[in-house]
């Protein structure tokens, strides 16, 4: 259940944080090719410096649903005591293109190194986290949303869809803002370097009823899974407000 203002919602998804990632990868025996093993390569380098992170931002479009959700052939189930009851496909729910499109400045160090004897084989790990500014308006200001009243003699029904990708008023939640800077090496001579921004999705749903026989919503849920693709890049991502490319140094020992 999610609530904003006096209003209770219900959440399709989960209430749990997700993660979209930008990785890039250097392939070490670039570097050296005398270099055979990760071991040699931290006995010969001692720092990845990578710079001109100041200007790195998260980025997300106006949340139309068709954009981020290819499959929308779930049918939405409601009910009181169970699931009993069929709204609908997700397909054909009709949204209307309202929610604003977000840009979020990363607050990172503009300069971060790594010791090269930190990172690990397989493992990811943060080194450093940046973090979005709170936006002071509401969840109301980013979503799309569906309204559908066949009869408002006896119930308004509305759903909607956002996706969060920093702290807004309607929640206390710091998770949201946070960026992470992460790094691993992998078992054919890699450094992947990677970026990954906590975000949440909502596909909320509210039904006001004002009299029977249409009562009050006491289950929400859907018979397969929906999935969004969070790491579509033309839609959602981190990004370079610069023309000064971000630099990864490595340096010897």
């Amino acid at each position: 259940m999610y609530k904003i203002g006096t209003i209770n919602y219900f959440n399709l998804f989960s209430d749990e944080f997700n993660q979209g990632y930008y990785e890039t990868e250097i392939d070490l025996k670039q570097i050296d090719p005398t270099i055979q093993s990760i071991e040699k390569f931290i006995s010969s380098y001692k720092t990845i410096e990578i710079s001109n992170l100041g200007n790195l931002q998260v980025e997300c479009e106006p949340p139309n649903i068709e954009n981020f959700i290819f499959d929308r052939s779930t049918n939405i189930l409601n009910g009181t005591t169970g699931c009993d009851y069929v709204l609908g496909q997700l397909n054909n729910f009709v949204f209307k293109n309202e929610g604003q499109s977000q840009s979020n400045k990363i607050n990172f160090e503009n300069t971060i190194s790594l010791y090269t004897d930190n990172i690990k084989v397989n493992d990811i790990q943060t080194f450093s986290i940046g973090y979005t500014n709170k936006k002071t308006d509401s969840i109301t200001s980013i979503w799309n949303f569906y309204h559908y009243s066949q009869n408002l003699k006896y119930y308004d029904e509305q759903m909607y869809f956002a996706i969060k990708t920093s702290s807004f008023s309607d929640d206390n939640n710091i998770k949201l803002t946070e960026t992470y800077l992460q790094a691993y090496y992998t078992n054919d001579m890699k450094l992947k370097i990677r970026f990954s921004k906590v975000i949440k999705p909502y596909l909320l749903f509210n039904r006001e009823s004002y009299k029977p026989p249409y009562p009050n919503i006491q289950k929400m849920g859907n018979d397969k899974d929906i999935t969004i693709d969070i790491n579509n890049q033309n839609v959602l991502g981190i990004r370079n407000n610069t023309t000064s490319p971000i630099q990864i140094t490595i340096k010897p020992r």
